[in-house]
């Protein structure tokens, strides 16, 4: 992608509002949780989200690991995971696993659980579309695609989570299709694939469903956005006026966590 079309979307990551909290986390639960979240929020603020909303540090079981299990921390944004060398640091797969009603346990182990009805975006009080949605009514979505790169986004997604296409969806530059994961065949629009260049794929992951037009409440205010799943985050995207872009992530961390834990 040239140079110019990547800075020319100006990108602000901004966070989605419906979370409730009473206590944040007491402190980083290792150090290289600290610095893995201090480099990204230098680049990228609001990656990872504010201590304030983060858990205090938890032991998950993990068949594999010397002890049987793994040190990992939930913020807004995602959940950060310790390697058995205590350096290496991992992002969780949280969309893969809710959107497959899969809790991993181990390598190649998962317990089954409900997909959550917990929307993928915006406030918690919005109806849909949820991650249970996108497993059930609107699966479609999640069907390998082919490469139409250069062309735009056509699918809809109901609050009520029922999927449509209108081929009169505005295309804007950094909506049309720029690029396609063959890892798992689905194309991405241009606003998401400049983000994840900078970010990288392993914080973001590969795209899970094709984009979609939703319209949601943001903050209590309805938004028409361009939406797409990636294993890693789900990605947000819409016009401010004319002057700039916003692409968000919704608090994928939080829904796994209180997807889990029950909370």
């Amino acid at each position: 992608m040239p140079k110019r079309s990547v800075l020319a979307i100006v990108i602000l990551v901004l966070s989605m509002l419906g979370g409730e909290y009473s206590t944040g986390a007491a402190g980083f639960a290792s150090p290289a949780f600290e610095q893995v979240w201090r480099d990204s929020e230098a680049q990228f603020p609001n990656f990872w989200g504010p201590m304030l909303p983060a858990r205090d540090g938890l032991l998950e079981p993990y068949d594999g690991t010397p002890l049987g299990q793994r040190l990992v921390q939930y913020f807004d944004k995602g959940r950060m995971e310790l390697g058995a060398d205590n350096t290496t640091v991992t992002s969780g797969l949280l969309a893969v696993e809710m959107i497959g009603g899969t809790v991993q346990i181990a390598n190649g182990q998962f317990e089954r659980r409900p997909p959550p009805p917990t929307p993928v975006a915006g406030d918690l009080d919005n109806p849909g579309p949820t991650y249970a949605h996108l497993a059930t009514k609107a699966a479609g979505i999640l069907a390998p695609a082919l490469n139409y790169r250069g062309g735009r986004v056509t699918a809809v997604i109901s609050p009520a989570g029922d999927l449509s296409f209108d081929a009169a969806i505005m295309m804007k530059g950094p909506t049309a299709l720029a690029d396609y994961d063959t890892v798992t065949k689905h194309n991405v629009i241009t606003a998401f694939a400049a983000y994840r260049g900078f970010t990288g794929v392993g914080a973001i992951g590969y795209a899970i469903s094709e984009p979609f037009q939703t319209t949601i409440k943001v903050g209590g205010t309805q938004r028409t956005l361009i939406v797409q799943v990636f294993e890693r985050r789900v990605l947000t995207f819409y016009t401010d006026a004319t002057d700039h872009y916003v692409i968000e992530f919704g608090n994928i961390g939080q829904h796994y966590y209180r997807w889990r834990y029950g909370v």
